[in-house]
């Protein structure tokens, strides 16, 4: 039943039913279920390990142990309803409006967790069948351990779908922030406040918009599409596809263009959950609209440097 099993799971990821619409919809009424039952082999597969930790020589005499059967009833447990959250993500995806790079990572750790699981299973009847080879028990043990952690990551791609991909880190310190590659936003807390009448146009107002919304995708830690936003120097460059913003043309520069499209377009940044308010998107409008410029030696009033239009 596992061979099967781990084949089908194997399959879903390079499947695709042309763009969804041709799905039956109770199909896609199925497919439904997915943020439902992914809960299930979490919990399970979860408490699988803690067994199994408490099956650790160290621990086995502060806990009473779990009989065989018990831990593979966990265990099939936890493959079965991993397979059906697979099956069932596999349906949601045809609905599209996803991103394809983290959708792709999603289902692919999704499609690990559940092959592992049934892997884990095999791997523990092979050492009770073959009971004079005690290296089974230990690879069964580390195929219980890669496939947790195959879920961490697939259950992190998940919510980064329905909450944004830095939903997680959003709010984590600079030292995390920092080991894990990522932008670390500037430290504005002991700035003096001011109106925005009184902010310089680019560093106290455009660039604090882009740092907020787009400098976690567009910065030194994550380089998307080429392009910089932390930066007033990235912001001129542009990207892979060009300038992004054209001085005194706010109706032509792709920065606002793409931030004003619908939410359910996928050209529509930043990303879903860090949408612009209008307020931001008419200052950034108003920046690009007056020139796009920003002083650039304190020492020289007056001196300017503009996007070229």
């Amino acid at each position: 039943m596992g061979a099967p099993a781990i084949l089908i799971l194997a399959l879903l990821p390079l499947l695709q039913v042309e763009d969804g619409t041709t799905l039956p919809r109770f199909f896609l009424f199925l497919g439904r279920f997915h943020p439902t039952l992914l809960h299930l082999p979490v919990a399970l597969l979860l408490l699988a390990l803690l067994l199994e930790i408490f099956h650790l020589p160290p621990l086995r005499r502060l806990v009473p142990s779990v009989p065989s059967r018990s831990f593979d009833f966990v265990l099939w447990l936890a493959a079965l309803t991993a397979f059906g959250a697979a099956l069932a993500g596999w349906l949601l995806a045809h609905e599209g409006g996803y991103d394809p790079e983290l959708l792709g990572r999603h289902l692919w750790s999704g499609v690990a967790t559940g092959i592992g699981a049934f892997a884990t299973i095999i791997l523990r009847a092979l050492a009770r069948a073959q009971p004079d080879r005690g290296v089974l028990p230990r690879v069964a043990t580390a195929a219980l351990v890669g496939t947790c952690a195959a879920m961490i990551f697939a259950a992190h791609a998940g919510g980064g779908l329905t909450h944004g991909e830095d939903y997680l880190t959003e709010h984590a310190p600079a030292p995390i922030r920092r080991l894990l590659g990522l932008h670390v936003p500037r430290d504005r807390s002991r700035e003096p406040l001011r109106t925005i009448a009184e902010r310089e146009a680019f560093d106290g107002v455009a660039l604090r918009i882009l740092e907020d919304h787009c400098a976690a995708c567009h910065s030194p830690g994550k380089f998307k599409g080429d392009l910089r936003l932390d930066t007033y120097e990235g912001v001129l460059e542009g990207g892979q596809a060009g300038p992004v913003v054209l001085a005194e043309k706010p109706g032509s520069s792709p920065l606002l263009l793409r931030v004003q499209l619908a939410l359910d377009d996928k050209q529509h940044m930043p990303p879903k959950g860090k949408a612009l308010s209008k307020r931001e998107v008419g200052l950034l409008r108003a920046w690009i609209d007056q020139g796009a410029e920003r002083p650039v030696d304190a020492d020289v009033p007056g001196r300017r440097e503009r996007i070229a239009a």
